[in-house]
């Protein structure tokens, strides 16, 4: 059975809008912990290792992601979405899930040759052999813990990964520091693994190794269309690095993806925290079509109210962020990686807003609009990304994938508004409001650099973010006060009714 409503002895129960609003802290301080750690990480062994060994890396994890993707179940989603209790799911779904990591551990195993032969890197092979191994490790994960985002009790989430990443960050450096190659990012991503499979069974309800016929219909009616959106997702989201790979070589894979991380880090992990927050907030809305449009509007006015200025951040920052944190030498093995990393900001932004929308079809149970655009946005970006990367090379792959979202991206607006029946020019304000907020901070920044010279160093970095938050919150008090746009309707309770 679930756990029974907290209950508060000097009052009432707290809101449904106040646990959503804890449940956000607590996914921001998941993920910023999660990401701190990581960016830490990455800093470090950026002056260790080489653009090389970070592709070698990639390569492994995208011959992971791949067979992931084929297989993949959406039971995490469809628990998520269920409206009645998910305990009598837990263990056919966790059973289907260690079938699917012994399945892929054995595909990884048996493929590596021929993946390594395929991007023509005889190193790949043993990396992808060893790597199989998370897959099985990933399977053998509590799939119990999914009752954490369900009911949205992040801070049980935030003891679940704490150790993981700090094991993952201390392995990784050491085995940097000793081995001096890639196998030091493998070393570091299978010992977090490890922990994190131990701590799921400590803090998740037990499971059993137990297969009900009539549970696994039902987690497969939802799971089938988050499968097709999987399959789309890995095209879109690995699909450049596999152009960039087969056309570019592994060392460019190795700075693409590096501009792929920074480029989309503080947009899509906004996102992220949102979206996680959200989708299972829109899934107890459902049935109330009014309070699910209020609190869709209100999440699309936070997402991009903070990831709207990263992104515009990124793209006037990068050149310095890469100049002054990624290398010591006087040339800088990181440096191509810049115009990618801006152009990705930009996709990031759009990812924002896309995500956001995306959880709103997931909580609403209708996962099949999102297959269905995810589709489109891959037709689109098979067609262009080619000739992109061809003519301006990494910074053509981005620009494809840009190119991609831009098409998918108003459709997936326009079905938001239609299944919401919110007003577009409310959608539009949400929107348009941060970006014209960032645009000017932007601007801001952009003459403290020219002021400052080029190669200006750490006090010129620092102070260029603190001017950039000030311009932005003067943008928006100037915005607020000459139409009204104020970011705190979004955390008071929503009207048409109590919250519960």
């Amino acid at each position: 059975m679930t756990d029974p409503p907290a209950t508060n002895p000097a009052g009432p129960e707290p809101s449904f809008l106040k646990r959503v609003l804890k449940a956000g802290y607590w996914a921001v301080a998941i993920r910023g912990f999660d990401k701190a750690v990581r960016i830490t990480r990455i800093a470090v062994l950026a002056r260790i290792l080489v653009p090389d060994d970070f592709g070698l890396f990639g390569i492994s994890l995208l011959a992971l992601a791949l067979v992931e993707a084929l297989s993949q179940t959406g039971f995490e989603a469809a628990l998520i979405q269920r409206q009645d209790d998910i305990a009598p799911y837990l263990s056919t779904a966790w059973t289907l899930q260690v079938l699917r990591g012994f399945g892929l551990a054995a595909i990884l195993y048996t493929a590596a040759p021929l993946v390594a032969v395929f991007v023509e890197e005889p190193a790949a092979e043993p990396m992808i052999r060893v790597i199989a191994a998370n897959a099985l490790l990933l399977g053998l994960t509590n799939i119990g813990v999914t009752r954490f985002a369900k009911e949205l009790e992040y801070h049980k989430q935030f003891v679940y990964v704490f150790p993981a990443t700090l094991v993952d960050l201390a392995v990784s450096i050491w085995a940097a520091l000793e081995l001096r190659n890639a196998w030091a990012l493998i070393f570091g991503l299978l010992a977090g693994s490890l922990v994190r499979v131990v701590t799921s069974h400590l803090m998740a309800p037990p499971v059993r190794f137990r297969m009900d016929r009539e549970s696994a219909r039902r987690l497969m009616s939802f799971g089938r269309w988050v499968w097709g959106t999987r399959i789309a997702a890995f095209a879109l989201v690995e699909g450049d690095d596999i152009f960039v790979l087969k056309l570019l070589g592994t060392e460019s894979l190795g700075i693409y993806r590096m501009a792929y991380l920074f480029g989309n880090l503080p947009a899509t992990e906004i996102t992220h925290i949102v979206s996680n927050v959200s989708f299972p907030a829109y899934a107890k809305l459902q049935a109330d079509p009014e309070r699910l449009r209020d609190a869709f509007l209100r999440t699309l006015r936070v997402t991009l109210f903070f990831s709207a200025p990263f992104a515009f951040g990124i793209v006037v920052m990068a050149p310095g962020f890469v100049r002054i944190f990624l290398g010591t030498a006087a040339v800088n093995p990181w440096m191509p990686m810049i115009l990618p990393m801006q152009i990705l900001a930009t996709w990031g932004l759009i990812r924002s807003s896309g995500a956001t929308i995306g959880s709103l079809f997931q909580g609403m149970g209708r996962p099949d609009i999102i297959t269905k655009l995810a589709y489109l946005k891959l037709a689109v970006l098979l067609t262009i990304i080619y000739p992109f990367t061809v003519t301006w090379g990494m910074a053509g792959t981005a620009a494809a994938v840009v190119a991609a979202s831009l098409v998918s991206n108003p459709l997936a607006s326009a079905a938001a508004i239609k299944v919401t029946g919110c007003r577009a020019r409310d959608f539009g304000a949400a929107i348009g409001f941060p970006l014209l907020a960032s645009a000017a901070m932007a601007l801001v920044i952009l003459g403290v650099h020219s002021i400052a010279g080029p190669e200006y160093g750490p006090p010129v970095f620092g102070l260029s973010i603190a001017v950039g938050v000030v311009a932005y919150g003067l943008a928006y008090l100037l915005l607020r006060s000459l139409f009204g746009y104020d970011i705190g309707l979004a955390f008071k309770s929503v009207p048409g009714g109590k919250d519960k």
